[in-house]
């Protein structure tokens, strides 16, 4: 049974665009005001046309290519429709009911039940699950997460984190991964998890499978390393190396999450 009725959740990709849009413009803004200062201290006022064109390319690469970026150091086989047929269904009767556009599917290697959903503005969106994942989950589990997961392309939080991902990765080349770091903070919003928990309870059939999902995950307590895909996942064990931690894109990037027994108990309230 569809519950939209319980809380008002909001679905549109507008205000995690805007944020992308809001960080772009203070780049731009900002490089291009320093540039205006270095100018007439030196004499050269013009050096802020230099400064508008540098930070204004420079705000608009960071958000480029950042979702190929990603998926490219990860360990990834594409879905086989018939090998992971249910997969192909689930995800074709949600995005059909939702009118979502088909995200690429791809499979990891992982015996954790991960799951998570990679994007970019204007991009259709990548759903990624381990192998592990589709013996652990049922199919009406596997409903619960994917409805997550699409939630998250479709409020376009993945694309947020994508573009802040990428922006932390270029500032860090510079000595300003501190500086990355705080805007991060500032940038995301902490309940994004929870509130795709509850658009995905809504969005589906039987909502207490969401709750089954995430007990499943919390029982594994091995300690598991997901690099760079850390703030995409649907959920990790709580003793995980959950920060970026590959070789090209710089370590130490970190999102907040809530707890796997905060998340659960939210679900039970409601």
């Amino acid at each position: 049974m569809n519950q939209r009725q319980w809380i008002p959740i909001e679905e549109s990709a507008a205000p995690n665009l805007a944020r992308i849009k809001k960080l772009e413009w203070v780049i731009t803004a900002g490089g291009t005001l320093l540039f205006l200062l270095i100018g007439f201290a030196v004499g050269q006022p013009l050096l802020a046309v230099l400064g508008l064109a540098v930070f204004g390319t420079f705000a608009w690469a960071i958000g480029r290519n950042a979702e190929e970026n990603i998926l490219a150091e990860l360990s990834l086989t594409p879905a086989d429709e018939n090998d992971h047929a249910r997969l192909f269904n689930v995800v074709e009767g949600l995005r059909m009911s939702s009118g979502d556009h088909r995200p690429a599917m791809y499979i990891t290697p992982s015996d954790f039940p991960l799951a998570f959903a990679i994007s970019e503005a204007g991009s259709d969106g990548n759903i990624i699950v381990s192998d592990g994942f589709l013996r652990v989950m049922d199919r009406v589990e596997t409903e619960a997460v994917v409805s997550h997961l699409l939630w998250r392309i479709r409020s376009g939080d993945a694309a947020l984190v994508a573009y802040l991902i990428s922006f932390h990765s270029l500032m860090s080349r510079v000595g300003l991964s501190r500086l990355a770091q705080k805007v991060i903070d500032r940038s995301v919003d902490t309940r994004a998890l929870i509130w795709a928990d509850i658009s995905a309870c809504q969005a589906t059939r039987y909502p207490p499978a969401l709750i089954s999902a995430l007990e499943k995950c919390a029982q594994f307590q091995e300690t598991i390393s997901v690099g760079v895909a850390a703030p995409f996942c649907f959920a990790l064990p709580e003793l995980s190396s959950n920060d970026t931690d590959s070789s090209s894109i710089v370590p130490s990037v970190v999102f907040a999450r809530p707890s796997l027994a905060e998340r659960i108990a939210v679900l039970k309230e409601i």
